[in-house]
């Protein structure tokens, strides 16, 4: 949300920067922007303007030169390749919520899977007739293998977890 507010206003400050420049080059009128000098009546202001004579002194006309030519000149590469990064990090940034999602799944995954793990070894433990150190033997053998898992949790009985145990056990695990 933030770099693409980023985006938007500097998309907006370089449009203001481009119109801006369209209208002075040096301080003068462009010649499209001269045709276009008037007023709200439609008057032509530049009409007679070779008997013209200008109460500014030569001083003052000089000055605002000056000062027009001390105006911050804005390089288009700048800007266009400023933006070009801002559109490209926008990109990044949307591929990246994506694979931020599929991490957080894996997260999930992991996190279940553990869950599992635990819960084989409560079962295990709630068994009656089994020492610690057997309790210990099937729950490594039995979490170390997901189909192994999968297949003690479809026992619906404690008598068929129980069988089951006492085969991997014996199989040690295989």
């Amino acid at each position: 949300m933030t770099m693409m507010l980023c985006y938007l206003t500097l998309n907006k400050r370089l449009k203001k920067r481009k119109r801006s420049r369209d209208w002075y080059e040096g301080g003068e009128l462009l010649p499209t922007q001269q045709s276009r000098q008037g007023n709200e009546f439609g008057l032509n202001l530049n009409k007679g303007e070779e008997d013209f004579e200008s109460q500014c002194d030569d001083a003052t006309a000089y000055k605002t030169k000056k000062r027009a030519s001390k105006r911050v000149k804005y390089n288009d590469d700048v800007y266009d390749s400023l933006l070009t990064s801002v559109n490209k990090l926008c990109e990044f940034y949307a591929s990246s919520v994506e694979d931020m999602q599929q991490l957080s799944s894996c997260f999930l995954h992991e996190k279940r899977t553990a869950e599992r793990r635990n819960r084989v070894v409560s079962v295990l433990q709630e068994m009656e007739g089994l020492s610690t150190n057997d309790v210990v033997r099937a729950a490594i053998l039995i979490t170390k293998d997901n189909n192994l898992c999968d297949c003690f949790f479809t026992m619906d009985t404690f008598e068929l977890r129980k069988e089951f145990v006492h085969f991997v056990l014996s199989n040690k695990g295989c």
